[in-house]
Order: structure tokens, then sequence, then C-alpha cells
């Protein structure tokens, strides 16, 4: 942006405030609550600071608090969860990636051979009790892995099927 349509910018915001002009508009609580959410997204980004992001986060808080005095027990979660990165959902995009990914290590862990005991005895009699159990330790690492690949996915499926 050009300083000279900041500058004009500035100016006019000014000049509206000085006059007492003012913006009223009515939301639909759906609206309100969609509105929120793109506010809470925005006070995301680490470089929103400052006037703007307060007045956002102001805009939420009495929002929140809409919803709280009037019994919204669920809109009011959802938007506290709004604010908690820990209950953020990928995208359907991304968790086909996640599952791409999750499929191809899951086969090449089943394609890796499990541990047998050599052909010719290229190990001494006294390493072979020691390659045995190394050996076993691998194939339960094996199917552990298949085991949370699994796990992984189901829960992939359980997370796609709330939304």
């Amino acid at each position: 942006m050009s300083d000279v349509l900041v500058t004009q910018m500035a100016i006019e915001i000014t000049d509206a405030t000085r006059l007492g002009q003012q913006v009223s508009f009515v939301l639909q609580p759906a609206n309100m609550l969609q509105l929120c959410g793109q506010l809470q997204l925005a006070l995301r980004h680490p470089g929103n600071t400052g006037g703007a992001a307060a007045f956002a986060r102001s805009f939420v808080d009495v929002c929140t608090q809409w919803f709280r005095d009037r019994g919204h027990v669920a809109c009011v979660t959802v938007l506290e969860r709004g604010d908690d990165p820990t209950f953020d959902m990928a995208s359907a995009f991304e968790a086909a990636k996640v599952r791409e990914r999750v499929d191809v290590l899951r086969t090449c862990v089943r394609l890796l051979p499990a541990p047998t005991p050599p052909e010719a005895p290229e190990l001494p009699p006294d390493r072979w009790d020691t390659y045995e159990t190394l050996a076993q330790d691998i194939r339960e690492a094996r199917g552990d892995l298949i085991e949370a690949f699994d796990r992984f996915e189901r829960a992939l499926e359980q997370l796609e099927a709330l939304r």
C-alpha cells in the first residue's frame, strides 16, 4: 500500500470520527459466530498485533459473552476452542495428504523383511542368541508400527466424521 493512500485513509477516518459518523449493523447469531471464527483465525497470525488485533479480540470476547448470557453453551465452547490451537482440525486436503503418507509408510514397514537367522553361520555361535533377541525386538517393533498406523488412520476417520 502506498504512503499516499495510507495517509489519505487516515485523514478520512479522522474526519469521519470528528464528525461523529458511525456504522451500525445487525448480525444473525450464525453470522456473528462465523465472523468471530474469521477474526480468531486472523488473530493467530504472529504479525497481527496492536490496536486492530486488540479490537478484534474485544469483539470476539463481546460475542462470546453474548452467547454465554443466552445460555448457548455449545457456541461458547466453540468460540473458546477457536482460541486454542490444540482444537485445530486439518482441512480435508491436509488429511488426505497425511493419509497418503501414512499409507506409504505402512507399506514400507510391511515390506521390510523380518530378520531371520543367517543362512550361513556368519555370526559366531556365541552371538546367535543376541541376534535372535534383536531380531525378535525388530519383529515386535514392526508390528507396533503397523498397529500405530492403523490406530492413526482410525482416529483420522473419526475426526473427519465429526465435521
